[in-house]
């Protein structure tokens, strides 16, 4: 599945095409996820429960971009997944995340590795916060209505977590935006 290049482009919404300003769930997702800690909570809400993942991916290397986002010297300290979230029967996001397993709590980088739970619901407990690196809302002919980069810190503020969400535009009934 071919994603947007990266790093995304932190954008304003002055530089939103009109037509998206319109679309009301887009602007609650987004605006949900810039004052929320977890992006699962945000999808259950949202498009109902439960949400679970679909693999798509394990094991493609950190970057050195990830590895220094997370505060690791090491690639071998970083896991990767590549999953679909589901909320509420439908395929609504496609998300891309490194993360640090030995900064997770006991029991926890086993489950991500063998459920359908999505990494929200699993580090809960660890009470992590969310902030949001950059965002771009998706242009005419993409798939993607809109991107999150986001990092995931521990309570002490460690980075548990980089991750790359893209959210469908079928799944939120989002026309495409009529280019100028």
């Amino acid at each position: 599945m071919a994603h947007p290049p990266q790093p995304c482009l932190c954008l304003g919404l002055s530089a939103v095409p009109p037509t998206i300003l319109t679309l009301p769930t887009l602007l609650a997702l987004h605006e949900k996820l810039l004052a929320s800690h977890s992006a699962t909570a945000v999808l259950g809400a949202l498009f109902g429960d439960p949400v679970e993942i679909e693999r798509v991916a394990d094991g493609a290397p950190a970057t050195a971009c990830a590895c220094a986002a997370l505060a690791v010297g090491d690639l071998a300290e970083v896991t990767h997944r590549r999953v679909t979230l589901r909320a509420g029967g439908r395929a609504v996001s496609d998300a891309e995340l490194w993360y640090v397993p030995g900064r997770l709590w006991p029991g926890m980088a086993d489950t991500l590795l063998t459920t359908a739970i999505p990494f929200g619901s699993v580090v809960a407990p660890m009470q992590p916060r969310r902030e949001t690196l950059s965002f771009r809302f998706g242009a005419a002919g993409e798939a993607h209505a809109l991107a999150h980069r986001a990092i995931l810190r521990d309570a002490t503020g460690a980075p548990i977590a980089l991750v790359h969400e893209f959210y469908r535009r079928d799944a939120l009934g989002t026309p495409a935006p009529i280019s100028p």
